[in-house]
């Protein structure tokens, strides 16, 4: 699963780390990919998000800060049962953005063998996104790898067109699904992705579209299926 959280913060204002991690149990997800986790924000309370996540969860966690400001830390997170550790966190280009970006990588010890996955969220800005994406092309390695995320692009932006080289794709757009994550509570962008190695074997891909979805966070959550070795 990919998720942006939006801070914890749902559409109707509230912060809640419970209904998010209910919303993430519904699913039973191997390994769940979130953004915008805070760390001791004033903004949300001063939670540790990474560590009150893996509490309610029950999965281990790595977490990737990428932007300290007022006195605590924001990024990406990676949560799993399976045993892992963390590879990077690779910091992105910023000379275009006012906001520090980066992917986390962690490696994932399933009973198919490892797994790299790596969670990003790319810039709100087309400037820096088309960059951001070759940065991360560049250290993917060529098998058992997942990136997830929330990419702020459209399937057929360059940023997207430049990961597709590298990687497939885990949703096939079908009459009955757009893919559509964002706004959650009336999806018309395609923005959130897990695009995965050429030898995974996809066996589903949709999002979570659900009354509890729709108010838990500004992004609907992306579940795929994923068939290794």
């Amino acid at each position: 699963m990919t998720y942006n959280i939006h801070r914890g913060e749902g559409i109707d204002g509230q912060l809640n780390l419970h209904r998010i991690a209910s919303l993430i149990q519904s699913a039973s997800p191997d390994i769940v990919c979130l953004q915008e986790v805070d760390s001791g924000q004033p903004r949300s309370s001063m939670l540790d998000f990474p560590k009150i996540f893996s509490e309610l969860l029950g999965m281990r966690h790595a977490f990737g800060d990428n932007f300290h400001f007022d006195g605590g830390k924001y990024g990406n997170a990676i949560f799993t049962h399976f045993p892992m550790h963390v590879e990077n966190n690779y910091a992105l280009s910023v000379n275009f953005d006012a906001e520090p970006r980066g992917c986390l990588h962690v490696k994932v010890e399933t009973a198919e063998g490892s797994l790299d996955v790596f969670n990003t969220h790319l810039s709100f800005n087309d400037s820096p996104r088309l960059i951001q994406a070759k940065e991360i092309a560049r250290v993917l390695p060529q098998t058992s790898t997942i990136l997830a995320g929330d990419l702020n692009d459209t399937a057929t932006s360059p940023t997207i067109e430049h990961l597709y080289s590298v990687l497939q794709d885990s949703f096939s757009a079908k009459a009955d699904e757009t893919g559509c994550t964002f706004p959650s509570n009336a999806p018309e962008c395609r923005i959130d992705y897990v695009l995965v190695s050429k030898d995974i074997r996809v066996m589903s891909s949709c999002k979570l579209d659900t009354p509890e979805a729709r108010l838990a966070s500004d992004h609907l959550p992306w579940i795929t299926e994923l068939e290794l070795g």
